[in-house]
């Protein structure tokens, strides 16, 4: 096929040489009817409907991958959250709950399970408050399961009880796995305003009332992007903000088309309705996929230098204008996630000292998800851990949006040690953090922030 040539004199049919990818498939499995006041009896309930719900999954996945000439990166579960469906049962035995959902995952051959999670932001109940006890077993001995603590929300406000029971579990999920690094702390994510319009989301799980089977498609879009920018500044190279923010537009509307065609074929081939696509702006897991390395070409030599704010929102709000124009249904979106050890761009920047904490949460102030995957000092206390999610919980408050936070306490090292965790990020710099002892009087107060009415 012959490119054809605008006034700009730089080639624009060219989807074809483009590398599309999505970069997540999750399928959305409703439990509820698995519930059973008997523990082996939920645990079978559990596994068989699982295993009989994805049976095929992967080998559709493929399948279409094939057919279509789209690759997909990974491949989720995402289960009723399973706080309501263990009233009554201990944490210890909750680790058979997430050993059941890890064998399932195992023998349906995806890449991770999401929905070992507690739903806190209204207060903490007995079920609740169980599960998070578990999580630092449960998410240490097993290999797929993923969790996560909502503890706030704009209309419910931030109860301390569960800032507190989320930093303890945090700290002792990452010493319970302290012969990986603390690498089992990437696994739990603590979250502020999920979107709240019904539909499944990876870690956190499936809310009530959702149907029995649904599936989701997730953008991948920072190397689509990557290669329009390249290719319109090799041939303009002085060109406008404006105009690369069109360029980012149009690679959005490809990459998020791609994402649905993909997601819709699944769902059909499996029996499961279609619930959208997620339009979060983040890396995958494939190696060269960084958001860090887009900065550049919009004109910030380095993540983290100045202009770094300024380059993410017009890379975000454009990446949004063009994807939601894209799909005819929108499962929801984080906004732009930056998953420091999942992303070598800013594996690097934070290797080479370019990012503080404190940068960190400027940028998340200013729009970005959360700190995610953030490696800390393994010797960090459960007070500073607890002071910080809460100033980053305060910030869905403030803003509404979707917050998630991953902090990895690195059991045996400090700040400036270098550590990896295993993903393509390569290696980090463990970040220095300010003692949050002098708030520990803040965390020991009762009641929630805001204020109840």
């Amino acid at each position: 096929m012959s490119s054809r040539t605008t006034s700009n004199t730089y080639p624009t049919d060219t989807a074809a040489a483009q590398f599309f990818d999505v970069r997540t498939v999750t399928l959305g499995i409703n439990l509820q009817r698995c519930v059973d006041s008997q523990l082996n009896k939920l645990c079978e309930n559990i596994y068989s409907r699982i295993v009989s719900s994805a049976e095929h999954f992967v080998d559709t996945c493929q399948a279409v991958s094939s057919d279509l000439g789209i690759p997909i990166v990974q491949r989720w579960l995402s289960v009723t959250s399973i706080d309501r469906l263990t009233d009554g049962v201990s944490a210890q035995d909750l680790v058979h709950v997430a050993r059941t959902l890890d064998g399932a995952a195992a023998n349906t051959r995806v890449d991770a399970i999401g929905g070992y999670s507690a739903t806190v932001q209204r207060g903490v109940s007995r079920a609740s408050k169980q599960l998070i006890e578990s999580m630092p077993m449960a998410l240490s001995q097993t290999r797929r399961v993923h969790g996560a603590i909502v503890a706030g929300s704009q209309a419910s406000g931030i109860p301390m009880e569960a800032v507190n029971l989320a930093a303890q579990a945090i700290q002792s999920l990452a010493f319970a796995s302290s012969d990986r690094q603390g690498a089992g702390a990437t696994k739990m994510s603590v979250v502020a305003n999920p979107p709240s319009d019904g539909n499944c989301f990876g870690k956190v799980g499936c809310p009530d009332g959702a149907a029995d089977l649904v599936l989701y498609g997730g953008v991948s879009a920072p190397r689509v992007i990557r290669q329009a920018l390249q290719r319109r500044l090799s041939h303009e190279p002085d060109c406008s903000l404006d105009e690369l923010a069109n360029e980012i537009k149009t690679a959005a509307f490809r990459a998020a088309r791609a994402a649905e065609l993909v997601s819709r074929e699944i769902a059909a081939r499996v029996g499961a309705d279609w619930g959208g696509v997620d339009l979060t702006l983040a890396p995958s897991l494939r190696n060269g996929d960084s958001i860090a390395h887009l900065l550049p070409l919009l004109g910030v030599k380095h993540f983290g230098s100045p202009g770094t704010m300024a380059a993410l929102t017009l890379m975000n709000e454009a990446f949004q204008a063009g994807a939601r124009f894209a799909v005819s249904r929108v499962a929801g979106s984080w906004g732009l996630r930056l998953p420091l050890t999942d992303d070598e761009g800013l594996a690097a920047s934070l290797a080479s000292g370019n990012l503080t904490l404190d940068e960190l949460s400027i940028l998340c102030a200013g729009g970005i998800q959360g700190l995610d995957l953030v490696p800390v000092p393994g010797d960090t206390k459960t007070e500073t851990l607890g002071a910080i999610l809460l100033d980053h919980l305060s910030m869905g408050l403030i803003t509404g949006r979707p917050v998630t936070i991953r902090l990895v306490p690195i059991p045996g090292h400090e700040a400036g040690d270098l550590i990896s965790l295993g993903g393509p990020g390569g290696q980090a710099m463990v970040l220095p953090i300010r003692d949050g002892v002098t708030s520990s009087a803040l965390l020991s107060r009762t009641g929630r922030i805001p204020a109840a009415n």
